[in-house]
């Protein structure tokens, strides 16, 4: 498995090999679009076979590097053992985002559109979640708080309370879509079950310990964070700990992470993928009636149920 790391000479150029791959059939023929630096002007393939790469780049290679190298997961994803392994999993999930972005003509898209539909792709990942999109939804919840509580800690009040002011921003045609249907989508969904289903059933083909720990949650940061009433109340709650730890959660947390990775691929900036999860929460949150406080009180009950079952 080669990887392909390619320079351009305008960020024009970069889009517009960009836009040819998801335009075209580049990923049912193993070459899988991996991650994009704008300030690098730069795009990186894993691909089995390279000699699709000049097809990709065109007659006028508008590039002033290329560089091939072996593709090994663990730099990207230290948690996959397997660099196979990895990549025959991550290859089901772009294949279903690479298929939405072709039959919604995304690229033609209007910038609020674009936002609903990866809000709808996030819907389609949230909904892998054991118990469903309304508690999927408080891990996307949880990467927003803790996105506050880091530019919190980074920022001057005055820039920190100007982007969270614009991240939380709701118009009159988002209050209008909190009305729609949380929409998934069924491709995808068929690609992130089978991922879901191999890495709860190939649990030692990852190193979990690799994966930031649930316990140590107010141990991984480096600068101080003042964290918000869910995180407090989440992470200090050992049913709620135990529950996190559970491999089908873990599985969840890496598909996630699969979904983070692809947003820069799709133009959403750090600022934007958080806006689009702040609108995913009021969205789920309006239609099912619910808070962050209801949906967590629920799941202890499940785990004391556990714990403590009827006999």
């Amino acid at each position: 498995m080669k990887e392909l790391y390619i320079i351009f000479e305008s960020y024009e150029d970069l889009f517009r090999v960009q836009q040819r791959y998801f335009l075209s059939n580049f990923i049912n023929q193993g070459m899988i679009l991996f991650s994009k630096s704008s300030t690098k002007k730069s795009l990186t393939f894993v691909s089995e076979d390279c000699r699709e790469f000049d097809t990709l780049l065109g007659i006028n290679r508008q590039c002033t590097r290329v560089d091939i190298s072996d593709f090994n997961s663990k730099i990207y994803f230290p948690y996959f053992l397997d660099t196979d392994f990895f990549v025959k999993n991550y290859k089901l999930f772009f294949q279903g985002v690479v298929s939405l972005i072709q039959e919604s003509d995304y690229w033609d898209l209007d910038t609020e559109h674009k936002r609903y539909l990866i809000e709808e792709l996030l819907c389609t990942v949230a909904d892998q979640h054991t118990d469903g999109v309304s508690h999927g939804y408080l891990s996307f919840y949880s990467n927003y708080l803790y996105y506050l509580s880091q530019l919190r800690a980074i920022a001057d009040k005055k820039s920190y309370q100007k982007i969270k002011k614009r991240i939380e921003f709701v118009s009159d045609l988002d209050r209008g879509h909190f009305k729609e249907e949380l929409v998934t989508f069924p491709k995808l969904s068929k690609n992130l079950g089978m991922v879901n289903k191999e890495l709860v059933k190939n649990v030692e083909k990852l190193d979990l310990r690799q994966l930031p720990s649930p316990y140590d949650f107010f141990k991984n940061s480096k600068v101080h964070l003042e964290y918000s009433e869910f995180h407090t109340n989440v992470f200090s709650n050992p049913l709620l700990l135990k529950r996190y730890s559970d491999i089908h959660f873990v599985s969840y947390r890496i598909i996630m992470g699969f979904f983070f990775k692809v947003l820069p691929l799709l133009g959403i900036s750090l600022n934007e993928r958080n806006h689009i999860l702040y609108l995913f929460v009021r969205h789920v949150e309006e239609y099912f009636n619910v808070d962050w406080k209801k949906q967590i009180n629920e799941s202890i009950k499940w785990e004391e149920c556990n714990v403590n079952p009827k006999r």
